[in-house]
This record gives C-alpha cells, structure tokens and sequence, in this order.
C-alpha cells in the first residue's frame, strides 16, 4: 500500500475540467492512501509502534498537536490552513497524511517491503524523466498554464521536480553501488542518474542539486562504511 501508494501520488495529475490539475488531485489521492495506510496501522501495526518505535510515534504526536495548534492560531483563514496556498496544497491535511505514511513505513520490517519501496519509487522517477524528456523534445502534451516556463515533471513545480530528482539521484546511485547487481542493470541506473542531473540543471532549480549532494554524501559515506570497516574504525579511534 505505501510503496503503490507513494507512487501514485508522484505520478498522478488530472487535467480535465479542473483548475488545478496537479496539487488539487495528488492531495486527494494522498488522503485516499494515507487513510487506508492509518487504518492498517491502526488494526496491526499499532502494538509494534508501541513497543519498537515508541519516540517516532510521541514525536508524531506531539508534530499533529503544534500543526492543529498553530492552524487555529494562526491568522489565515483556517481552509487556507488545512488545504494550503492555491498551487502547492501543502496545508494541515497534506502534513496529517504524511505522518500517517510515516508510521506505516516504520512497520515495514522486512527487506522485501523496502526493496518494492525503492523500487515503485525509481519506476515513479523514470515516468517523470520520460515525460519531461518528451516535453523538451517534442513539447509538452498536458494542457496545462505553466507559469514557471521550466519542465515541471508530474509534479506541477519546479522546485518540487528538482527535490523530487534530487532524492533519486541518490536512490539511484545507492543501486548502482549495489553488490551482485549485473553490468545490464548497473548501465541502465547510470542513464537514470545521468538523465536525473540534467533535469536538475534544466528546472532551473537550486533545490534538487542541495538535495542531490547530501543523498550522495550519505549514500557514499555508507557504501565506505561496509566495505572498509577497518579504516574507518581506525578513524573513529583516532577522533577519541
């Protein structure tokens, strides 16, 4: 459901006789997934959250109370609050779904489940990739105002794609540097990774590249990790 789910909503948009084809249908799919994710967790997951991740599930507690606290306070009309700005939708009920997938993530405790995760998201990434390599090729298809004047992917935004691009750049590259991955596999991840990149230069936006290096930073620095353990044992020694 979260991995199906997730992927849905990255590639969804609807733009027939609708103002706002992109952010309006994606919350709308989002609550539908992240209610059904709730409900699950709610019926089998909510023991193990108790017990195994019981400060994630305070923190998200405590997240929803200060979101509704600050929704009341706030001096907006509260249904600017809980939809969001026209455009981007990323009001109270946007923030509720997504801690509901957050707690439906930390209940996925076997390898299989992260793989399909990872997975549905690179296929998500590749869908994005093709449409706006078709865009710049050929021009766009969806009949939408764009505003920005810069490729918005499935997303609506520049600077959402660019993140977006940016996170599957290091999904990516943690695939690439797979073990046992074969050569087939590992050429067509590099055309992805290369793909992502200059679709991060072409949005026009700084977020994807600010997002791109710290998840190669990160993924980097665990790919060294398992495999010279002894160096960096060494190197931690020597901080002490």
């Amino acid at each position: 459901m979260v991995a199906v789910g997730s992927a849905a909503v990255t590639c969804f948009v609807w733009f027939g006789g609708v103002t706002d084809p992109v952010n309006a249908p994606k919350l709308f799919l989002l609550g539908a997934v992240s209610f059904a994710v709730f409900f699950l967790v709610l019926k089998f997951g909510l023991r193990v959250l108790w017990e195994d991740y019981r400060f994630s599930l305070v923190l998200s507690v405590l997240f929803v109370v200060f979101l509704f606290t600050s929704s009341f306070f706030s001096n907006a009309p509260f249904v600017q609050t809980l939809y969001g700005a026209y455009g981007r939708n990323t009001g109270v009920l946007t923030y509720l779904s997504l801690v509901a997938i957050f707690l439906g993530t930390l209940i996925l405790n076997q390898k299989d489940s992260h793989k399909r995760v990872l997975n549905l998201f690179v296929i998500a990434g590749l869908l994005n990739i093709l449409y706006c390599l078709w865009v710049l090729a050929f021009g766009d298809p969806i009949p939408w105002n764009n505003t920005y004047k810069r490729i918005l992917g499935l997303l609506g935004n520049p600077n959402f794609f660019s993140s977006f691009l940016g996170m599957l750049t290091g999904v990516v590259l943690a695939l690439v540097l797979e073990p046992l991955r074969s050569l087939h596999h590992r050429l067509y991840l590099l055309a992805l990774l290369l793909a992502s990149l200059f679709l991060i230069y072409k949005s026009g936006s700084i977020q994807g590249i600010f997002v791109a290096l710290a998840g190669v930073a990160i993924v980097i620095f665990f790919w060294i990790r398992s495999r010279y353990k002894g160096i960096l044992q060494l190197i931690y020694r020597d901080w002490e």
